[in-house]
């Protein structure tokens, strides 16, 4: 199996631009934003390239979230479909049912899943995208197909069967309005496990009480925590909370690191020795309302290229030691958090 990481929007934009110029007979895209923006000259490049595809017969089919994406033009919808491409929007089940995933699939060889949408203001964010080839791709493919049957796709796209063999690399497929609770399940799953060290990247940090649970018993089984996060996120509410509850959950064997730039990756790293990539945050929305979709890899070479992506974050981080563990008021909204939630 082939791969690469990619480490910021642009990067992968200019990723997934290169393999889309060369597609030759299908282009499948799913992803929650999905926006046209006057000015950049990149996310108009691969518009105008996706254009080009269609006219020349390829089947193009993008899926876009329907509040994520909101403001994608009218004009480039009618653009892209008058030259044959699909447009569906996932209206999902209820206003918070969104499709947060972001996967692409290129001539059903090579696929880009992670966390990186397709918007203007995002050009710079830090993020995290994996470009694979090889039999995941066909696993990749049935997510997608399910997807677009559910969204009101009518074509057959027919989809390999698998080979049986075991992979170091599976799909993660959570949908709530299915009710397919896949995340909550990994995550207790594998800081269960963790006997040393626990890797969570987030953009947002508004964990559920079980999953703070996880957490203080992996330390006190000797494990040390880092969790990687905006210093300031694009949602001036989600500063408020992340600080909150960094300085709630805080204790000594759990390190928060606030990076300067924005990080929208999200990952999950367990002893070094398994990770999940995908689209996820550690939220409620993610947990309860939103499809979302990740891989888990276990292959050496490639936890060993997330490490050294993730140290060199942990560098440009500013480590915060909170220092707040005895304070009387921590201590009740602490108590009363894991109680009652």
């Amino acid at each position: 199996m082939r791969y690469k990481f990619y480490t910021t929007s642009e990067k992968t934009w200019e990723g997934m631009l290169e393999a889309l110029k060369l597609s030759q007979k299908s282009i499948y895209w799913e992803s929650y934003i999905l926006l046209d923006t006057d000015g950049d000259e990149l996310n108009q490049k691969i518009f105008d390239t996706l254009k080009e595809k269609a006219e020349a017969g390829l089947s193009v089919k993008i899926i876009a979230d329907y509040w994520g994406s909101f403001f994608l033009s009218s004009k480039t919808r009618k653009a892209l479909e008058d030259a044959g491409a699909e447009i569906l929007f996932f209206k999902g089940h209820g206003l918070l049912g969104r499709n947060h995933k972001k996967l692409l699939i290129i001539d059903e060889k090579i696929a880009f899943i992670g966390g990186v949408n397709l918007a203007k203001h995002h050009r710079h964010w830090l993020d995290l995208h994996i470009r694979l080839e090889g039999r995941i791709v066909n696993y990749l493919l049935r997510s997608f197909v399910k997807t677009y049957y559910f969204s009101g796709g009518r074509d057959r796209i027919s989809v390999k069967k698998s080979i049986i063999g075991k992979l170091k690399i599976k799909v993660i497929e959570h949908w709530p309005g299915r009710k397919k609770y896949v995340l909550k399940k990994h995550y207790q799953k594998v800081l269960s496990e963790a006997k040393n060290n626990i890797t969570i990247i987030t953009p947002y940090f508004v964990p559920y009480p079980w999953l703070v649970k996880s957490l203080y018993k992996a330390v006190e089984r000797g494990a040390i925590i880092d969790i990687l996060l905006p210093k300031k996120t694009d949602v001036f509410v989600m500063n408020l909370a992340n600080h909150f509850f960094a300085s709630l959950v805080y204790r000594p064997g759990i390190n928060f690191y606030f990076v300067k730039k924005m990080i929208h990756a999200k990952a999950l790293l367990i002893d070094k020795t398994e990770a999940l990539v995908g689209s996820q945050n550690i939220d409620a929305l993610s947990f309860n309302n939103m499809m979302e979709g990740g891989v888990v890899f276990q292959k050496q070479n490639m936890i060993n290229k997330l490490i050294s992506i993730i140290e060199s974050w942990k560098k440009e981080g500013e480590k915060l030691d909170f220092q707040l563990k005895n304070s009387w008021w921590r201590q009740k909204i602490l108590w009363f958090f894991l109680i009652n939630f």
